[in-house]
């Protein structure tokens, strides 16, 4: 594996670590998810924006969870969140490689 490849794979690794740490720790409703409310022994499916930081119980109260389910992610909202952890971290890595790769040959 060439220089330029493990440079291009340690940035993508740190890229994709730190956005996936941003967004599961701040809650900001980016993805789209659904949240199963049950009123008067109703259950009821409501489409809402959800955050990461939702899953793991930072970001919302115990008042605010009080008649809610269940909460999931639909599919518009799981490729939401591979885009922003996965592909964005590794375009930035591969327009590193290239850029390295095309220099190399230019010399």
């Amino acid at each position: 594996m060439s220089a330029a490849a493990k440079k291009a794979l340690i940035v993508f690794g740190i890229g994709a670590v730190v956005v996936a740490a941003i967004l599961c720790t701040i809650p900001v409703d980016l993805f789209d998810g659904e949240v199963v409310w049950n009123i008067n022994g109703q259950e009821v499916a409501r489409p809402q924006n959800l955050s990461l930081s939702y899953f793991f119980g930072i970001g919302v109260d115990a008042e605010q969870l009080q008649y809610v389910e269940s909460f999931r992610l639909t599919g518009q909202g799981w490729m939401l969140v591979f885009i922003f952890i996965i592909g964005i971290p590794g375009l930035i890595a591969y327009r590193m490689y290239l850029k390295a790769t095309t220099s190399k040959e230019a010399e």
